[in-house]
């Protein structure tokens, strides 16, 4: 529980490694000069954020508190380090794309060699940069502790040499490391065997390195095996665990990403294994990306497990704790009652289970719970699909989003249907339809899935369709074109995997449009044309998911400084923002401004309100806030009235109204920003 608990905290400090907490003053290291910016604790910025600068490749958008902590950076290049830094968080260096790094020679607490950081009595390796060039790396014996994130995936050392004095590594010094390690003979605390770096003895499996290639047995002297020591070992074939593990514990997501491991072996006297069910720790196969794991062996003494068909059980089988996603077919034991498994994308072409089993049934290849009202495994191979008129819930098939947007991360869960080409539903199904393969609700309302696989190159959602979920699209690598409905007001959409999208428009009746890319910065997606809506208020994208390559369409004067975007973040026009963001923008035309000098009067059973034209209009729309949402209440299709009368029964309840103005852009209603009136 400890290590899960950390890693869930770790990931979300890497995740808010921009922020620091309220009243904290801000500077940038390089000129000491004060950015009037406040951060709040939980992140969300409470004026204009920094804006990221860089300037021949040198990283300057760099933060660090009043007490002089380096607490924040970003973007790639050379790292300069001012003389008034005295400190640095311990997770600046997490997940960095660094080629140097300099110090300033009156900094009275850090140096560099060679554009490695280290303190200034060079007892301390700090960072070496991850994208310092370089297949070899000698520690110097001086150094006696490597610190946390030192060598974050690093991307080109192949060989590191620990000199003899090293005491202290921590967790996560070679997070993400792909070396081989050599220890001096003469050191006290450390050895290395075959590139493999231990404790002195043994005893310890600090790191494996994650390209060495085959199978690996561990030592019978290893007791422990540090967090990261497996993490991301992409060589590694075949692990057979020892009998002297520590409390005979053993958590599997030690395992994450070994994506070539195909057999994992565990001991007769293992005791319990942990499974860290946390959402962050789920992606693209089954548990911990594990994608050509087929089979888990463990010894019939083994008194808390058993296996079978290579698939973990607990000893009488009633519970299903693992399934290797790399097994061509899944037969799963009769005796099962609960399946603990979070499986995602797997290879199975079926899975069965026997007809005498009381709590799942298998049909035509898909297991469902028993009455068949839920789809429980779902084989990854399948390309067509029809959904029972039993099934009740689909969210196994569905993918899954954990999004913070205000801090630029989308962390993505896959789901296990990715090779259909089609759905449908079988007759008498009562929630569920499905038009052209794509799968809907009953009512055609809500779009759930377009099939990942299906092959048309443009899509234009129904016109009945008013919501959509966020990862409706994921991985439709074929659509080029994609066409809102404009009875959709509002469009939170992840396009993670459409590497052939071109072209997105969405139309009038449209409010707000969440977008995002590509979860990995380092291959963002190149969509070329984005068409925003003349109805626009709120708009947000990450500002890393989609290629600069793209240009917006839209018009001058929309959005609203009222209302945030999605990531909370206010803005003075869509268009501004869009620039502020580093993409292009293309104006198809101008909303009128604003309103201006709003009043109002009470009479006995009216409102009257009234305003004054920012600019020439066509009309104006009067919304009511209610349950923190806007209701249109009047239309006012004549650009010379400025005022209207609202009758008292409309607006019982109602604190505050909103005036917009509208201008017709060749036959298109353009909105202006809101005005609020407080009533």
């Amino acid at each position: 529980m400890y290590k899960k608990a950390l890693s869930y905290m770790l990931a979300l400090t890497c995740i808010y490694s921009s922020y620091n907490y309220q009243n904290n003053k801000i500077y940038n290291i390089n000129n000491n000069s004060h950015v009037n910016n406040i951060l709040t604790q939980h992140g969300a910025i409470s004026n204009k954020p920094m804006k990221s600068a860089v300037n021949d490749n040198v990283i300057t958008d760099i933060s660090i508190s009043d007490h002089g902590e380096l607490f924040s950076l970003n973007g790639s290049g050379k790292l300069i380090i001012g003389k008034n830094v005295k400190s640095i968080s311990s997770y600046v260096f997490c997940d960095r794309n660094i080629t140097s790094i300099e110090v300033s020679k009156d900094n009275k607490y850090f140096k560099t060699v060679d554009g490695v950081l280290y303190n200034k009595k060079m007892t301390k390796l700090i960072y070496y940069p991850s994208l310092k060039k370089g297949d070899t790396f000698t520690i110097s014996d001086k150094i006696k502790n490597i610190e946390e994130y030192a060598f974050n995936n690093n991307k080109f050392l192949k060989n590191i040499s620990i000199g003899k004095n090293i005491k202290n590594i921590s967790w996560t010094s070679f997070d993400g490391c792909k070396a081989n390690f050599n220890v001096d003979k003469n050191s006290q605390y450390l050895e290395s065997s075959n590139g493999i770096l231990y404790t002195k003895g043994k005893e310890t499996l600090i790191k494996y390195p994650a390209l060495k290639e085959g199978a690996y047995i561990i030592p019978d002297s290893v007791k422990k095996i540090q967090y990261y020591a497996l993490d991301n070992c992409t060589g590694l074939t075949e692990l057979t665990l020892n009998e002297n593990m520590e409390d005979n514990i053993f958590n599997m997501v030690y395992l994450n990403g070994c994506t070539s491991l195909e057999r994992l072996h565990l001991p007769a006297n293992l005791k319990h294994i942990e499974f860290d069910y946390a959402d962050f720790d789920k992606d693209y196969y089954g548990g911990y990306n594990l994608r050509s794991l087929k089979e888990i062996t463990i010894s019939d003494e083994n008194t808390e497990y058993a296996t079978y068909n290579g698939a973990l059980y607990s000893k009488n089988y009633e519970q299903l704790y693992f399934i290797p996603a790399g097994m061509d077919k899944l037969v799963i034991h009769e005796n099962v009652q609960k399946i603990n498994t979070f499986l995602c994308q797997n290879k199975f072409t079926e899975v069965k289970i026997p007809e005498t089993n009381k709590n799942f049934v298998s049909y035509k290849g898909v297991l469902y719970d028993k009455d068949m009202s839920e789809i429980i495994i779902f084989p990854s191979i399948m390309t067509e699909y029809e959904l029972p008129a039993s099934v009740e819930s689909i969210s196994r098939i569905m993918n899954d989003f954990s999004n913070y947007p205000e801090a630029g991360i989308i962390y993505k869960y896959t789901q296990m249907a990715g090779n259909v080409t089609s759905f449908t539903v079988e007759k008498g199904n009562k929630l569920f339809s499905a038009q052209d393969g794509v799968l809907y609700n009953k009512e055609k309302t809500l779009l759930y899935i377009y099939p990942a696989q299906k092959e048309d190159k443009k899509f234009t959602i129904p016109k009945s369709v008013k919501s959509i979920p966020a990862e409706a699209f994921v991985d439709a690598h074929n659509l080029e074109e994609i066409n809102f409905s404009n009875n959709i007001k509002r469009v939170y959409t992840v396009f993670e995997g459409c590497t052939s999208l071109k072209k997105v428009i969405f139309n009038e009746g449209t409010e707000t449009v969440c977008v995002y890319g590509s979860t990995c910065k380092d291959t963002p997606l190149d969509i070329e044309e984005i068409y925003l809506p003349g109805t626009l208020s709120v708009i947000d994208t990450n500002n890393y998911g989609i290629s600069k390559n793209v240009i917006f369409y839209g018009y001058k004067n929309t959005g609203d400084e009222q209302f945030a975007t999605c990531s909370n973040m206010p803005i003075n026009s869509a268009a501004e923002f869009i620039k502020q963001c580093g993409y292009k923008f293309k104006s198809l035309g101008t909303a009128p401004k604003a309103v201006s000098n709003t009043k109002y009067s009470k009479g006995k059973n009216t409102i009257k309100i009234s305003w004054k034209t920012g600019s020439k209009s066509d009309g104006y729309v009067i919304y009511k806030e209610y349950n923190a949402d806007l209701i249109a209440i009047k239309k006012i299709n004549n650009s010379s009235k400025h005022s209207c009368t609202i009758k008292n029964n409309k607006l019982k309840g109602v604190k505050k109204l909103y005036i917009r103005p509208y201008k017709k852009i060749n036959n298109i209603k353009v909105y202006g920003r809101r005005t609020k009136l407080t009533i």
